[in-house]
């Protein structure tokens, strides 16, 4: 990039964001008058304490407790955040009122990178819901419940893959980098539920988009230094030329999102014109996914480049948030042996009954501890920590808890202005002890077990877990991924047994966009 380029875009950028930075000095509102956590430096506020913790939700955790479920916090260049957990706050914001709050732009940039334009950089209201209503087909009940025998085929391979692995070390236990292994589960699986065998498991080398994956959110997003946290800040205030400019820099991290992109492009692109073939020679595309949504790319609905992005947001979100969700899941099995044994009776007198050790959904859902643990899982955790929106007009956003502002004053709601900031802690809501209990930062799916001593919030898919998200834009997948690990979870566990690897070997929750485990 010439030295005139980055002169004009580095006045740009001050020009820009002075302009809306004085705007949004304007005092207007409650959230200059909550107290909260002291900034580290007015240039990059509290926000180093929060994306770089030794463990994701180290800060979520001690400044909710210190400071309540609503508090101010400062982010990059003396602006004010609106820090929230609080769940009447959070139906608000999410549920009652979700189009009103528009997603940060500095994550829609980072959705954009990862996956193009897809459902998951959409934000306005009636874009967002044209590309969710077209995709939802794909995603209902009956149709995830059809791709179960893609779940099984692909957990069946690994299973064979580890058996052979452990046949090879003579019968002996071994270690495995589990999460690797799941990954590449996952991805074969979305894979397949698009008409597209990858072949990870096979460990098939000509798969380019396999190497892409591997490690892609550790490579490119793991301990941010304060410059990509300022630009993460400044990017909202760009134009879309700028913005290609920059995704196209030569320095590492953002060569290694481009190759990863256009490589997942590339694998959209080849497996649409499939289908189109298919369509064009009057043959049947079938139901997946894949089919799903090219039959609405030929009645209209969505454009090419758009369903290029919708794939590409598909493949990379649905395989690598559940294989994270279920090395977790694993590890915590690994860590309590009596449950892991548990359970795996309850899956042998299951597979008993059906006279087959191929499950049901109507099986799964009949084992309650295999539902506990999941959602305990889930709870505990959340692959996604916290999301960032902004107000998109002034409002009073009502509170659970009358709380306390720094002059003494009580607030029963909070008032923002448009264009306030508010980061959602997904990661403090699901650990609330007035919500889960005074156990809630122990992984125990007892309390899922007992359901009557839940306190209901109305928010989240399932039982008040904001993992998925809520409202109109939880995450559309989230059928697709909760069946997929019942399937995973039920075959490794009845073939295997999972342990700790010896020696002392600590697992972190690493902050990596997504809580990645290291």
């Amino acid at each position: 990039m010439s030295l005139s380029i980055v002169s004009g875009l580095i006045l740009f950028i001050l020009i820009s964001f002075t302009r809306r930075f004085i705007k949004s000095r304007r005092k207007f509102g409650d959230v200059v008058k909550l107290s909260g956590p002291p900034p580290g430096s007015w240039l990059m506020g509290n926000m180093p304490t929060l994306l770089r913790p030794e463990e994701v939700g180290d800060a979520d955790f001690s400044w909710t407790r210190k400071y309540g479920t609503v508090f101010r916090m400062m982010g990059t260049f003396g602006r004010d955040n609106l820090f929230v957990s609080d769940p009447k706050a959070l139906r608000y914001i999410l549920n009652t009122r979700g189009y009103r709050f528009s997603r940060s732009q500095s994550m829609r940039f980072l959705a954009q990178v990862i996956s193009g334009k897809s459902l998951i950089w959409a934000e306005v209201g009636d874009q967002h819901a044209r590309q969710r209503k077209i995709m939802e087909p794909a995603f209902s009940h009956a149709s995830v419940a059809a791709f179960l025998p893609v779940f099984q085929e692909k957990g069946h391979i690994a299973i064979d893959k580890w058996r052979d692995t452990i046949s090879q070390n003579g019968g002996n236990p071994v270690v495995l980098d589990v999460h690797s292994w799941l990954a590449r589960l996952t991805l074969d699986a979305i894979g397949a539920a698009m008409d597209y065998e990858l072949g990870s498991l096979e460990g098939n080398s000509e798969n380019q988009l396999a190497k892409e994956y591997e490690n892609l959110f550790s490579d490119s997003q793991y301990n941010q230094g304060d410059g990509r946290i300022l630009f993460m800040d400044l990017v909202g205030y760009l134009p879309e030329w700028a913005i290609h400019l920059i995704r196209n820099s030569p320095d590492a991290n953002s060569k290694r999102l481009k190759k990863y992109l256009e490589t997942a492009n590339h694998v959209s692109r080849t497996l649409i014109l499939s289908k189109l073939s298919l369509l064009a020679a009057g043959k049947d595309t079938g139901k997946d996914i894949m089919s799903l949504l090219v039959n609405a790319n030929q009645s209209k609905e969505v454009s090419t480049e758009e369903l290029i992005a919708q794939l590409t947001g598909l493949l990379v979100a649905g395989h690598e948030t559940t294989a994270s969700t279920m090395a977790w899941l694993l590890y915590e099995l690994s860590r309590n042996q009596d449950l892991q044994d548990k359970l795996r009776k309850d899956i042998a007198e299951s597979q008993r009954h059906r006279g087959s050790e191929e499950l049901t959904t109507q099986a799964f859902e009949s084992m309650p501890l295999l539902q506990a643990i999941l959602k305990e899982t889930l709870r505990y955790h959340p692959i996604l920590a916290r999301t960032i929106r902004t107000a998109g007009q002034d409002d009073v956003i009502p509170l659970s808890v009358p709380h306390k502002t720094a002059d003494g004053k009580i607030l029963n709601e909070v008032a923002v202005e448009k264009g306030q900031q508010i980061i959602i802690s997904f990661a403090a809501y699901n650990r609330l002890t007035s919500i889960w209990g005074e156990d809630a930062h122990i992984w125990n799916p007892e309390r899922f077990l007992n359901d009557n001593e839940t306190t209901k919030t109305g928010l989240g898919v399932i039982s008040n877990i904001i993992t998925f998200g809520s409202g109109e834009r939880s995450c559309i997948g989230w059928r697709f991924a909760l069946l997929e690990m019942q399937s995973m979870l039920c075959d490794l566990i009845s073939n295997f047994k999972f342990s700790p690897p010896p020696g002392n070997v600590q697992i972190i929750r690493s902050e990596s966009a997504l809580m990645m485990p290291m």
